[in-house]
């Protein structure tokens, strides 16, 4: 048994080059439910989502705090945002002042994007920026490399600012320093006498991935649909991760040897309809160290049913859609590794999150844990394994 695990869109920003999104939720979380509805604006035009990871730790503010960042002088605003719920809100009462910063390390041989959202209220005087600043190792600021991705003097909406950095030659629009080590991300009141509100919200510092399969449950629309996955080392020249394919009507899959690149395209190439894509996962696949190959017991059907009472207190009952078959494995013994990874999973998915599940006769069963993983130690260095796995779709 293998099974993919953690869909990178769940951690990226995706845009889409061509339409908009029916839904109520933005695009970059399209495996959600019912999410990914794609409206093309004419029959032939070929639609483009690229995949970028970011590499920065709660870069919208969506924990409603500032986990991953030092808040200097900052507040979390719940009123005022580009997306989501939350941004980063810094007030200038009279006086320059910094703000909210995340440092994040960096290969200084690779090509970085960095991106984010300001805006400015209730303005007065001064300047309002979102910088980037290159540090060395032990975060020392590297004098001559601050580059303003947003610059405000009058009351705004959001405003997008964005640029690259990579080393020389790779044709970024802005080159590594000598020592680089880390980017700083940071926003601040600049000038003598500055007063007004600046927000900052959706920040991106791109990263490398690692991905080597495409899978999109059954229900979407695709089928007899050209479609590609390619990959980039510079967002410039893309290279296919697969052969140019077409969709068959039921689950698609691909896979390919991983490959660990900073930028990836998922491509439908003049579609004939408005293409629909309940979910789209772009993932890693792990490996068991120790495979529990066959579940433990039968399968079971689990009723896919609500209790309820009335007002007067009279049972009643909501059916909520056909029956869910269910599975339990077991896995006796396994090393220490094989455990620490599959705890890092369990607190990842926290049963929220569907995934893959490769199970004992070949077949791909797209599910969930009905309940949290029990690891239990049975001896030093070595520990059981059992999970409950509740499909989500047959």
């Amino acid at each position: 048994m293998k099974h993919a695990h953690l869909n990178i869109l769940e951690s990226s920003i995706v845009s889409l080059s061509a339409g908009t999104e029916d839904s109520d939720f933005p695009l970059y979380r399209l495996y959600d439910r019912n999410v990914g509805r794609l409206f093309k604006p004419t029959a032939a035009e070929t639609i483009e989502i690229k995949i970028t990871p970011n590499e920065l730790i709660n870069p919208g503010l969506e924990t409603g705090d500032f986990t991953g960042w030092a808040p200097v002088n900052s507040a979390i605003d719940s009123t005022t945002f580009r997306s989501g719920a939350y941004s980063a809100r810094l007030i200038a009462s009279g006086s320059a002042i910094d703000g909210a910063r995340q440092d994040v390390p960096v290969d200084p041989t690779k090509v970085r994007e960095v991106q984010c959202y300001g805006r400015v209220g209730s303005y007065v005087a001064g300047t309002y920026q979102i910088n980037i600043l290159q540090m060395d190792s032990d975060l020392n600021y590297i004098t001559g490399t601050a580059l303003t991705l947003v610059t405000l003097s009058a009351n705004s909406g959001f405003v997008f600012g964005g640029t690259t950095i990579g080393p020389s030659g790779s044709g970024a629009a802005h080159t590594f320093a000598p020592g680089a080590a880390y980017i700083r991300k940071q926003h601040k009141w600049s000038g003598a006498g500055s007063e007004g509100v600046g927000w900052m919200d959706d920040v991106v510092i791109m990263k490398d991935i690692a991905l080597d399969r495409l899978l999109i449950p059954a229900g979407h629309n695709l089928g007899g649909m050209t479609l590609d996955i390619k990959y980039s080392d510079d967002d410039i020249t893309y290279t296919p991760a697969v052969a140019q394919f077409t969709a068959p009507d039921g689950v698609i899959d691909k896979s390919w040897t991983g490959l660990t690149k900073p930028f990836w395209k998922f491509i439908i190439t003049s579609p004939s309809r408005v293409p629909e894509i309940p979910e789209l996962f772009l993932t890693a696949t792990y490996e068991w160290a120790r495979n529990p190959s066959r579940p433990a017991g039968d399968l079971d059907e689990k009723f896919n049913v609500e209790s309820a009472l009335t007002a007067g207190g009279q049972d009643r009952f909501l059916v909520m859609g056909d029956s869910k078959r269910q599975r339990s494995y077991k896995v006796p013994r396994m090393p220490e590794a094989m455990r620490d990874a599959l705890l890092a999973l369990n607190d990842a998915w926290k049963g929220a999150h569907p995934f893959w599940l490769h199970d004992h006769t070949g077949e791909w069963i797209y599910g969930k844990l009905a309940r949290p993983m029990d690891v239990q130690e049975v001896a030093q260095g070595s520990s059981s394994l059992t999970f409950d796995f509740r499909e989500v779709l047959p």
